[in-house]
């Protein structure tokens, strides 16, 4: 599914200095160490409930437009697709190259092993788990992604999240998705 890969049941390892909690924390503290100040949107035609996923996508609202019109082509209804606008909450991003609609955690791994110039001896395999992909991927000291997009809406920079706390919703930024 484009919008949100879900995750597996086995447990993610967050590091020490990841466990504050954050989803109770008032939205200025919240956002005032995050390298993203600016509002940051989400095309969807899936119902957001819970919070959002590891691994969702964040852009602009016209790269957010051009995935409903994609996602309408595709015969999603017009009523169904939503372009959510959120803040995020990224301190320490990885740059990717544009990830070009593949959204697989097979995918991720691979650009992260290539972003991250990992050798043959410490490349993380293609098979493991989203939270254990997640959970490598912040031990390494990242916790999220950011790439230049080359198509919806060129030469803009999109972001990927880990965790769900990692996203507030632009009309309410006090609470998380999944508070």
């Amino acid at each position: 599914m484009f919008s949100f890969l879900k995750s597996t049941k086995s447990k993610m390892t967050i590091p020490p200095s990841l466990k504050i909690d954050v989803e109770r924390m008032p939205f200025v503290d919240w956002i005032k160490d995050s390298k993203i100040k600016e509002i940051c949107y989400h095309g969807t035609d899936q119902v957001i409930t819970g919070g959002f996923h590891p691994l969702s996508h964040f852009g602009t609202e016209k790269a957010s437009q051009y995935i409903i019109e994609k996602k309408r082509y595709k015969g999603a209804r017009k009523g169904d697709c939503l372009i959510i606008p959120v803040y995020l909450r990224l301190l320490s991003v990885l740059e990717l190259h544009d990830m070009n609609d593949n959204h697989t955690t097979e995918h991720f791994i691979d650009m992260f092993n290539t972003a991250t110039r990992r050798s043959m001896f410490n490349r993380l395999s293609r098979n493991i788990s989203c939270d254990e992909f997640i959970s490598a991927v912040s031990l390494a000291g990242y916790d999220g992604f950011t790439y230049i997009l080359e198509r919806e809406d060129r030469d803009s920079r999109a972001y990927v999240n880990l965790y769900p706390w990692q996203v507030r919703s632009e009309k309410n930024p006090e609470e998380t998705f999944s508070q």
